[in-house]
């Protein structure tokens, strides 16, 4: 389906993804970068960018809830 994820930068490693989507909600996200992909620093929502991939592609489980993956569009 065509669902919506906006990453919004709140500091040099925290970010806020957030979406109109009703079950995907908002969420913010502490990050750390391991072997070139950008990680979840803790917690539980697993967040995953791997900016090697063109498009760079997002995975993102708001709080083990919700599986979302997708990729960038502009």
């Amino acid at each position: 389906s065509n669902v919506a994820v906006t990453l919004t930068r709140l500091g040099p490693n925290r970010i806020r993804a957030s979406s109109p989507d009703a079950h995907m909600g908002s969420v913010e996200i502490d990050l750390t970068m391991i072997d070139g992909k950008i990680y979840n620093a803790g917690g539980d929502t697993p967040f995953i960018v791997d900016p090697g991939v063109v498009p760079a592609t997002l995975s993102l489980d708001p709080h083990t809830a919700l599986a979302f993956r997708g990729q960038r569009r502009r």
